[in-house]
């Protein structure tokens, strides 16, 4: 569930939610089943845009074999972060749940950098494969984790 509308409803317990909280929820859910469908896209085209990623971000560091299959990993995970917050709808959570600790672990095993090729290449991969549509839907995520990695 989305983190803002957990809220809402810890925060009225007891009693009926007020027309802002019910147009909340609304609001959110106009929106899911168009965030679905994006989840689906992007699941479809999940293998050639970890491909592209992992790629363009081995076309530009120096590092390679064994570094080449821990990041088509990290790629994967990203992106279905990112898909699953986008159906969420709920960047405070793909912040705290992905975001902020995997930052925290690849700065402590790789350059500035090289983390900020990783968040370009991430950002390749969905660009050249996603819809321009899905591709803007991602990008408050993506910056997210491009805020982290660069922290």
């Amino acid at each position: 569930m989305n983190t803002q509308l957990r809220q809402i409803l810890v925060q009225s317990e007891m009693r009926f939610l007020t027309d802002g909280e019910v147009g909340a929820f609304r609001q959110w859910a106009i929106g899911v089943t168009e965030r679905l469908e994006c989840a689906r896209r992007i699941e479809a085209l999940e293998t050639s845009l970890v491909a592209t990623s992992t790629e363009t971000f081995h076309a530009r560091v120096v590092e390679r074999g064994q570094l080449q299959a821990k990041t088509a990993s990290d790629v994967r995970a990203a992106i279905r972060y990112i898909a699953m917050a986008h159906v969420r709808d709920d960047l405070p959570w793909f912040r705290s749940a992905y975001a902020e600790w995997v930052g925290e672990a690849l700065r402590a095993l790789a350059t500035s950098a090289t983390l900020t090729t990783l968040g370009e290449a991430i950002r390749a991969g969905v660009d050249q494969h996603l819809e321009p549509l899905d591709a803007r839907a991602l990008l408050p995520y993506l910056a997210c984790l491009d805020e982290e990695l660069r922290r």
